[in-house]
């Protein structure tokens, strides 16, 4: 203990650098699963690694290469980490809300469409649960050019559903 108490009253504190070091080396959850005082207490020199023959320098020229190994290392992988976390919020985004907030890609399909038509289109409307009844009833009265028949629910969520309508393009402004 004495000999510890020692390293840490130098004034260059060199030698608790590279006992750091080796620590950081050595990962992040060894540090937190032994306190430092005990870590510190009971450290032992890797004479594999880091041979006590060897110059100083050279030992920490080694230790500095392998603490920006680590730091490149964990740049990647942070740079995969956050791709990945953004891919699953681009995912969530895509999945969550409701049917007006949405993306609808993964809910409509060109079947639900009207297409390569000079004259008709295809829209759709999110109708509220309540409205349901009410929108079979009166969608044919809301334009004059509303396909008699064409609507259909292609989704439906807790707030309410997804449907088409199809109608004549001159009077899109007007329906």
């Amino acid at each position: 203990k004495l000999i510890w108490m020692q390293v840490f009253m130098r004034k260059d504190y060199f030698i608790l650098r590279i006992i750091l070091i080796h620590m950081q080396l050595t990962g992040f959850t060894f540090i937190v699963s032994v306190d430092l005082i005990s870590y510190l207490t009971k450290f032992e020199w890797d004479m594999a690694k880091y041979p006590i023959k060897q110059p100083l320098k050279n030992i920490s020229e080694g230790l500095a290469k392998q603490i920006t190994q680590i730091e490149a290392d964990m740049k990647c992988r942070a740079a995969v980490y956050n791709n990945i976390k953004g891919n699953l919020q681009n995912l969530e985004r895509k999945t969550a809300g409701n049917l007006l907030t949405r993306t609808l890609t993964d809910i409509v399909n060109k079947d639900d469409f009207v297409l390569n038509s000079e004259y008709l289109i295809t829209l759709l409307v999110v109708v509220p649960k309540t409205s349901y009844v009410q929108w079979q009833k009166n969608y044919e009265s809301l334009s004059d050019m509303v396909v008699p028949r064409s609507t259909k629910m292609i989704a439906e969520d807790p707030e309410g559903g997804l449907f088409t309508v199809t109608l004549f393009r001159k009077v899109i402004d007007d329906f």
